[in-house]
């Protein structure tokens, strides 16, 4: 579970190196690589720091167990901060858009990996295989929807840029995002 939200970070991490060397034509600076390492530091200690041995790691393991979601989070912000605010205006929006799309599915599988390891890997809940499977196949939808969804409201959002003038199209535009909001938050409900 821990993996894919892994790997989705080592490619928000390549395409914002790539990005930055082709639209600049330069090296990363120290600023980035340092931000960079940060949110690699933040991603993984939230993930990947767990049943630490000794009382200092088992002491710094309790404090990341109630910071695990922040550091998600915190770590999308600097990737997706850096990465817009380096390259602004330079890479077409559509890749833009779905760079964006990116973090939504990096956020959303590192929330459901925290979530199944706090619930279900560590011994507090009996799993069967079935138990298992049904839990994955539900995850699996859940990350889908918010998917569709996000990518329906970047759409949306850039017919709004493009120029929906008329009073009638920006008001239907305005309740289909509206409609896609409250969908995105019964989502993550359920």
């Amino acid at each position: 579970m821990t993996l894919l939200p892994a790997i989705i970070l080592l490619a928000l991490v390549t395409w914002q190196l790539i990005s930055y060397n082709y639209y600049s034509g330069h090296a990363p600076e120290i600023q980035q690589i340092v931000l960079l390492a940060l949110a690699f530091i933040m991603s993984f200690s939230a993930l990947f720091f767990r049943d630490a041995q000794g009382e200092a790691a088992r002491y710094l393991e309790g404090l990341v167990n109630n910071m695990r979601p922040t550091l998600i989070g915190m770590s999308c912000i600097i990737i997706g901060g850096m990465h817009f605010l380096s390259i602004l205006g330079d890479e077409p929006f559509y890749l833009q858009m779905i760079y964006v799309m990116l973090i939504i599915a990096y956020f959303e599988t590192a929330s459901l990996s925290i979530n199944f390891r706090n619930h279900y890997a560590n011994g507090m809940i009996e799993v069967t295989s079935g138990t298992i499977q049904r839990l994955l196949v539900g995850m699996t939808g859940r990350l889908a929807m918010v998917l569709v969804l996000s990518v329906t409201m970047l759409y949306l959002s850039l017919l709004v840029i493009v120029g929906f003038t008329g009073p009638f199209s920006v008001a239907f535009l305005a309740a289909l995002m509206i409609l896609a909001i409250s969908f995105m938050t019964l989502v993550r409900r359920l």
